[in-house]
């Protein structure tokens, strides 16, 4: 009895923790979304950068704890750094999927948004119908496709060759 309680102890406050932080820290800032853009190159390198981080500070003598502390913010200062750096890397932008922000324009009061005005708050999403008609097309479109028969040769258009099917 105690253990399921527990269980359900830990697992609430992950939840709840999660969904609370979601709900307080919903206003993003342009230098989060800079590391938000660099997150899946600090993801990829950041591995890198620890263990050398960790053996650097492997000949000095401190103790553990803060060890622990420098090589996590430092840790996470390069990791980042570097992943924003690599999107103006032309090599690294491509193999690290990042890409440079780039501004865009103001726009002119008759392009359908405001002189200034950001393009985020003006974007069209699409509403709970027309997402649900999405979803099931590609449901549909998936089906198709695992119900065509696997044996029989077809161009790249996925068009038979050689006429019919057997």
């Amino acid at each position: 009895m105690r253990v399921s309680l527990e269980a359900l102890i830990c697992t609430g406050l992950s939840v709840g923790l999660v969904v609370s932080f979601r709900e307080v820290f919903r206003k993003t800032t342009p230098f989060l979304a800079e590391m938000a853009t660099a997150s899946y190159a600090a993801y990829i390198l950041h591995v890198f950068v620890v263990v050398s981080l960790q053996m650097v500070l492997l000949q000095i003598v401190s103790p553990p704890g803060a060890k622990f502390l420098i090589v996590s913010v430092l840790g996470l200062f390069f990791s980042f750094g570097i992943g924003h750096v690599s999107r103006f890397v032309p090599g690294l932008r491509v193999l690290l999927g990042t890409t440079p922000r780039h501004a865009e324009p103001a726009g002119a009061p008759g392009e359908g948004r405001e002189a200034g005005g950001s393009s985020a708050q003006n974007r069209v999403t699409p509403s709970e119908p027309q997402r649900r008609r999405g979803l099931v097309a590609a449901v549909r479109e998936l089906a198709i496709a695992e119900a065509a028969p696997r044996d029989v040769p077809c161009d790249i258009q996925g068009r038979v060759q050689g006429g019919t099917a057997a």
